[in-house]
């Protein structure tokens, strides 16, 4: 299992949405498999991360921010799941601070 103290959670598009920002550590993307994680939370995240970018098929701009609120919230609900699964001894950072804007 890899070591790491600080971990952001953002999303990619060929990537882990897991960053290892670790101080004085080589950065760069963290394989799901690299943590102590859940199967459950890995696969999750995987998910999330596969949604990045994704617009959604509906030609009206309501759905587009519709979902991209749940893509914002999820990634937030993920990251204090994954704050929860790696204790306190690991910071994890939402990469994605703020919520969109219409």
């Amino acid at each position: 299992m890899r070591v790491v103290s600080v971990v952001h959670v953002m999303a990619e598009y060929f990537a882990s949405p897991l960053w290892d920002r670790t101080p004085g550590g080589p950065y760069g993307d963290i394989e799901l498999e690299e943590l102590a994680i859940s199967p459950d939370l890995a696969d999750a995240l995987s998910a999330w991360n596969d949604r990045y970018g994704v617009e959604p098929e509906s030609p009206f701009e309501v759905d587009r921010v519709a979902e991209a609120w749940r893509w914002w919230n999820d990634g937030l609900h993920l990251s204090r799941r994954l704050q929860g699964e790696l204790g306190s001894e690991v910071e994890v950072v939402y990469f994605e601070e703020e919520p969109p804007r219409p």
